[in-house]
């Protein structure tokens, strides 16, 4: 007997533990409704390998750019409240759609080789080491904001020996 999922709000069904394990879920969804259409995420959802792989083969309409379609659905405040948060992911290589992503997948491609990273290895474990230095005499670390969040992606630039960004400010950085 298939599920009416239109007329299950979505949001809750997912947010009830299903955060925790999504996959009772996603086989459900798998078995009844493969290729089901989401009112709350105004998208198609696909289960299956192949629908997905055919989709994103032989369909057009499919996009990387889903953020406005996601961000459209807060009210008009919370939308101005999140535009720097928009303005940064939007700048981010996997919200891109070809030629753009191809081009700038290429560059990162070149970038970030095995022998590079390895070659990079001692600077990042100084770093994270620095970082854990730093927190040690506490005996205690908050992951997220005093390791994880220092040793953002947009830390990588002080490994190829540039000088570290000063200031609180936040930047998008440049858009294509």
């Amino acid at each position: 007997m298939a599920r009416d999922w239109q007329s299950l709000n979505e949001y809750t069904l997912f947010c009830r533990g299903r955060l925790a394990n999504p996959y009772p879920l996603y086989h459900q969804l798998r078995s009844e409704d493969p290729v089901h259409w989401s009112e709350r995420a105004n998208s198609w959802i696909l289960t299956r390998y192949d629908d997905v792989r055919f989709a994103l083969q032989h369909d057009p309409r499919l996009t990387a750019e889903r953020l406005s379609l996601l961000l459209a659905q807060l009210p008009r405040e919370v939308q101005a409240e999140v535009e720097p948060l928009r303005r940064l992911l939007s700048t981010w290589m996997q919200y891109y759609d070809p030629p753009d992503h191809t081009r700038l997948r290429s560059l990162v491609n070149r970038a970030f080789t095995p022998g590079t990273l390895e070659r990079l290895r001692p600077r990042i474990e100084a770093i994270a080491e620095d970082l854990l230095e730093a927190v040690r005499a506490k005996g205690r670390l908050d992951v997220i904001s005093e390791f994880a969040y220092p040793l953002r992606p947009s830390r990588l630039p002080s490994c190829w020996g540039c000088p570290p960004r000063t200031g609180t400010g936040s930047s998008a950085g440049p858009t294509t």
